[in-house]
């Protein structure tokens, strides 16, 4: 039985790279906007935050304490980044009451 399970996983696991926006080369045809303290006065830096890894990104900064819930519902795609990050020093954490915030 478990054999199945493994293989329902393995299937699920290359339907979805077979779906995914990111190719081996995407990052040859991507144009990147400069993230620079310059251009993200009141966000964060992220390296390689951006489509499919090939960009740094600037999000708009979660403080410490608020939720960050909408960070963990992007974890399926490696195509598409959130938009917003927990501000530097902090990581989304999952509390003792089921919730996700800066912590």
């Amino acid at each position: 039985m478990k054999w199945v399970y493994a293989l329902g996983l393995l299937s699920f696991a290359a339907a979805a790279a077979a779906d995914s926006d990111c190719k081996e080369d995407a990052c040859y045809t991507v144009r990147c906007m400069p993230a620079t303290r310059e251009t993200c006065l009141d966000g964060v830096i992220v390296l390689n935050g951006g489509y499919c890894g090939c960009c740094d990104a600037c999000r708009e900064k979660i403080l410490r304490g608020d939720d960050c819930s909408d960070l963990r519902s992007n974890c399926s795609s490696s195509s598409s980044s959130p938009t917003r990050a927990c501000e530097p020093g902090t990581s989304c954490i999952k509390r003792k009451d089921r919730t996700w915030t800066c912590q």
